[in-house]
Parts: C-alpha cells; structure tokens; sequence
C-alpha cells in the first residue's frame, strides 16, 4: 500500500458517546465520500488494511467483497468487537483523558476519509483518528501494560509492529503510548515518532 493522501472529509464523532451508535458501515463511510470526483474502486477501513499488511507476521485474514453501484466494499470475515473488554475500556478512558490534559490534543474522534493504492488499484479507506496537534499532525494513542519481563517486552514488539503500520496508513507522525499498571492507572507516557520504529 502506497502512503495515502487525505481527502479532507472528517466526520466529527464527539457527540456520539455510545460506540455502537457510530459510523462503523462501510456503506455509511461511502456516504461521507459523496464529494469524490468518482465512486472508489475498492473501500475499506484501515483496521482491515494493517491486518492485510501484516498477515505474513500475524494471522491470515478472511476476506468478504461486494459490490454495490461500481464500489467493491472490503469487509473481514468474523471479525470480533472487543467494546466491553476491560482493557479497552482503559484505552477509551485514557483518549478522554488525554483530550482534557495538557497534552493539549484537539478535537474528539473523528473518522478521515484517505486516498491511496495497491499497485495499480486506487482505494479509498476510512480511519478513526484518535486526536491532533494541529490540522497536519494527526496523533496515535495507545495504551500498554508497564514492561516489567521479557515476555511483556516481546508482546509490546508486535503491538507497536500493528501500530506502526496503523499510523504508516494514515500518515500519523506521533504516538502517544500510557504505561499502566494492572489496575489501569496510567504510570508513565511516553511520545514515539512514528519513523523512529
């Protein structure tokens, strides 16, 4: 996948608190595209991509297409929401937090519309950014257990494997990763180019 290149559509989702309420459809993605010179070949959500980017160090992903007015929708097959998982919880609290503190982060979730292509084949994708510095400086947060063995250094390789190809898609230049212990408390943080990894 080369590099892609916003569209500059972003749809705001700050006043949508329930996650299940959001824009998740492909098909509602497409409506938020309604300005592009022409329907998209391929449309996807960048979560699919970085799977597909690294299924050769992960596991294989399942894939289902259709296509609905010259667009072909790019779905994963069984793909598993993991909302009520106690760590995700922690990493949702600590966006919250980060957008209230001196990271001085702007902005709520917001979903971005990119531009890119698979050789020959041009797609549009949709990313969930979680904040920004500026219009320009898009920012990653994440959150990740403080490394206390070998064995959490050796998971966290592979999770900031998965985010760097996250940030590579979107052009995000800066993670932000909270350390926190096993209570959820955010102990250290720390700021990562996203070209140093």
């Amino acid at each position: 996948v080369n590099p892609a290149q916003s569209i500059g559509k972003c749809l705001n989702l700050k006043n949508v608190e329930d996650k299940s309420k959001r824009m998740t459809s492909l098909e509602n993605l497409m409506r938020q595209c309604g300005h592009v010179d022409e329907a998209p070949k391929l449309l996807f959500w960048r979560g699919l991509l970085t799977k597909i980017m690294l299924s050769k160090i992960f596991e294989p992903v399942k894939l289902h297409a259709y296509m609905r007015n010259g667009t072909i929708y790019v779905e994963e097959v069984g793909a598993i929401e993991h909302a009520s998982c106690v760590y995700t919880k922690w990493g949702i609290n600590f966006e919250h937090i980060c957008r209230k503190s001196q990271l001085s982060l702007n902005g709520a979730e917001i979903i971005h519309i990119f531009r890119a292509s698979i050789m020959s084949h041009e797609i549009l994708f949709g990313a969930e950014i979680d904040g920004y510095m500026d219009e320009s400086n898009y920012v990653e947060l994440k959150t990740n257990r403080i490394l206390l063995s070998p064995n959490a250094h050796k998971y966290f390789i592979l999770k900031i494997i998965k985010t760097w190809a996250q940030c590579y898609l979107a052009g995000i230049e800066i993670i932000i990763i909270g350390f926190r212990d096993d209570c959820g408390v955010i102990r250290t943080l720390k700021k990562v180019n996203t070209k140093d990894i």
